[in-house]
């Protein structure tokens, strides 16, 4: 995963890759800011972008690879 902090799409869009699933979520288990980040992704020419339901919780706890400090 790539860490992208509300607000810094523009800066770190060249970390993106058009050809792959983009699943963006958020560390509270609510989906009205990565459901944002994708409706900008949309407007940028990605149609490949999926807000993750549950937040990084379900992403936890689907067993997903994670990184950084707990």
């Amino acid at each position: 995963s790539i860490n992208i902090p509300t607000g810094s799409l523009d800066a770190n869009i060249n970390k993106l890759s058009k050809g792959k699933k983009l699943i963006a979520y958020c560390s509270w288990p609510n989906e009205h800011t990565s459901a944002s980040l994708v409706s900008e992704l949309k407007q940028k020419g990605f149609d490949n972008g999926f807000a993750l339901v549950g937040g990084t919780k379900a992403w936890h706890d689907a067993n997903f690879p994670m990184e950084g400090s707990n």
